[in-house]
């Protein structure tokens, strides 16, 4: 999971790993770094640069999660959301193939916490923060829905 932060309306920074980049974007120009870049969005692909990119999922809210090429992606608002998540919600219908924490476990950011396996894929759920996880709500094997709680922070 990796994480982006949307800091208004037109300026944004995106963190993949451990590099940050300046995102700006005027009308329909992108900037990234103060290199102005050629962007397409679809519905279901995006082209970035020439190189286009399967959009597979995208769950509205803050955070929301978008699967680009089998990658799944947490986007906010702004970089603080992430110490006021309090739950961890099922990005997409699936089946739980491995729980890797228990209650009472600290864990850090962009730690795994469980796979789904979802589209013949198996999606690795990172902790989008640090804290202890207070209650997990599925079991392995259990088949989960959209939207569906899988684990709660204290």
């Amino acid at each position: 999971m990796r994480e982006i932060y949307q800091y208004g309306d037109s300026n944004t920074k995106i963190q993949v790993n451990d590099t940050i980049y300046d995102i700006e974007v005027n009308g329909e120009i992108i900037t990234v770094d103060g290199k102005e870049i050629d962007v397409n969005l679809s519905d279901d692909k995006l082209t970035i640069e020439g190189n286009t990119f399967n959009i597979d999922f995208i769950e509205e809210g803050d955070p929301s999660t978008v699967i680009i090429n089998g990658m799944l992606y947490l986007v906010s608002k702004e970089s603080s959301i992430y110490s006021l998540v309090k739950e961890i919600k099922t990005p997409m219908n699936g089946k739980i193939i491995k729980i890797l924490v228990n209650e009472g476990d600290w864990v850090n950011i962009d730690q795994i916490l469980l796979e789904l396996e979802a589209m013949k894929m198996q999606n690795q759920i990172r902790s989008p923060r640090k804290g202890t996880i207070k209650s997990i709500k599925i079991v392995k094997n259990q088949s989960v829905n959209l939207g569906d709680i899988l684990l709660t922070f204290e």
